[in-house]
């Protein structure tokens, strides 16, 4: 039986949380059983779960800071796709205002996000 590698099965989890236990066992070569196998071990020691914790902050920093540049892109697209579009055209008005929801609901992560990485949490309105 193989040794336990605490770096390769915590490296194997924070890819399965982005892309599924099937791709990440692929990638890392290892069965969707062991990704099982080792997030059940994630409880019950603690020196596996502090590698992994800090495996998966330094993954979720990595792609946050790629965040503005990707929304910068996508801004540009959307920006120079609608001066290219006919005005009235009502499946170039469609496809505007849905890009135009998806960047309103990728700034809202973001700042969720950002957040979230400086160790903050919303404070939450209460009623009543």
């Amino acid at each position: 039986m193989a040794r336990f590698n605490c770096e390769r099965a915590a490296a194997a989890l924070v890819d399965a949380a982005y892309m599924g236990d099937k791709k990440a066992a692929d990638k890392h070569g290892v069965t969707s059983r062991s990704i099982r196998n080792w997030r059940e071990r994630l409880d019950g020691d603690p020196d596996f779960s502090a590698v992994f914790r800090e495996k998966k902050l330094l993954s979720d920093q990595e792609w946050a800071s790629e965040l503005p540049s990707a929304i910068r892109s996508a801004i540009r697209f959307v920006r120079e796709s609608a001066k290219e579009s006919k005005l009235g055209d009502p499946k170039a008005t469609a496809v505007i205002a849905d890009a135009l929801s998806i960047l309103a609901e990728v700034a809202i992560t973001r700042e969720i996000l950002d957040a979230r990485l400086a160790g903050q949490n919303r404070p939450t309105s209460q009623e009543g």
